[in-house]
């Protein structure tokens, strides 16, 4: 007779007893970031690498703050910046991005061996995460600005089908830094 199937958590592993014999499963894959899929939901992905053991958005700030876009990141004050490889035991706050092409074509950009690309206008919306709940503190929204960069970067014979225009990654951070870096904020999470 064979024993009834048992499921038994441990940690990250789910043990399975089956007639006596155990069987270890990989880890859980958690995402990294409570970011959902859309820029429009209300709450964040649960559980996340941060909802186990990312400090609570409390107090007064700094509040260190990552995100899932590397180029805000990398243009982030460094007293905002959690240390590198930390992000889920430090951070206090995501901040999610969400860019939008929206293929309305702005004007012509010429290159180099004649290349020739659409500069199109973009939006971009971001929404700002308790790390620990996944819970939205504050959204915000912006357009792209300006023209065509002076230079581009892609794969040898496979340039990009079009450049959207550049959401200023200040005006991201100006926004972001009242939650950053002053008192504990909990706004209704409406797109500002």
């Amino acid at each position: 007779m064979l024993a009834p199937l048992i499921v038994i958590p441990a940690a990250t592993f789910i043990v399975l007893l089956i007639d006596g014999t155990a069987f270890e499963s990989a880890p859980r894959q958690l995402p990294d970031y409570p970011c959902p899929a859309s820029a429009t939901a209300e709450k964040g992905v649960r559980p996340t690498d941060f909802t186990e053991s990312a400090r609570p958005y409390a107090g007064a700030g700094p509040h260190l703050v990552t995100s899932d876009d590397s180029l805000l990141v990398d243009r982030m004050p460094a007293h905002w910046k959690v240390p590198p490889r930390r992000d889920a035991t430090t951070s206090e706050l995501v901040v999610c991005a969400y860019e939008k092409d929206t293929g309305e074509r702005v004007e012509d950009c010429r290159y180099h061996h004649g290349i020739t690309l659409p500069l199109t206008k973009a939006r971009a919306t971001y929404r700002l995460f308790e790390a620990k709940t996944s819970k939205l503190v504050a959204g915000f929204q912006f357009k792209g600005e300006g023209g065509c960069p002076r230079s581009i970067h892609y794969y040898k014979g496979n340039p990009p089908s079009s450049l959207p225009q550049d959401i200023d990654q200040e005006d991201v951070i100006a926004k972001l830094r009242p939650y950053v870096e002053g008192p504990v904020r909990k706004g209704s999470g409406e797109l500002r």
